[in-house]
């Protein structure tokens, strides 16, 4: 795995509203700084690192080539939105996602190995509960 993308990974993973995960953080800070903080950025990353894990692939019969951002009863358009700004604003994670319409993929440029070593690399990595 590029060390770049690694970095941007770890990044989601410790990026918390605590300001003090902030201090770790080079890439995300600039996210958070120009979106407003946690509440605007931070559920985005945690459902693009959930869609990542292979923790929850079977609870959520995850897709793991694509993550929708089309949800019923939500507002798409602003979900939306607020992707195209993680994009413009941590444009390093056109490393490894692709934004679509309407979902996110991973880069075509990447082969099964290194998506297996991220999708490793978040199960190895995220705490959880009673952890």
């Amino acid at each position: 795995m590029k060390p770049i993308i690694q970095e941007i990974i770890r990044e989601m993973i410790i990026y918390t509203p605590d300001k003090l995960s902030l201090e770790d953080c080079n890439y995300i800070l600039k996210a958070d700084e120009a979106m407003g903080g946690f509440s605007e950025l931070g559920p985005y990353l945690r459902l693009i690192k959930r869609w990542m894990d292979p923790f929850y692939d079977s609870a959520y019969k995850t897709n793991i080539k694509e993550l929708s951002l089309i949800t019923d009863g939500v507002d798409n358009e602003y979900v939306y939105k607020k992707y195209i700004q993680i994009f413009e604003y941590l444009p390093e994670i056109k490393e490894f996602l692709v934004l679509n319409e309407g979902s996110i993929t991973y880069n075509p440029d990447l082969t099964e190995d290194e998506l297996l070593e991220m999708r490793e690399y978040v199960f190895d990595n995220t705490k959880r509960r009673g952890e």
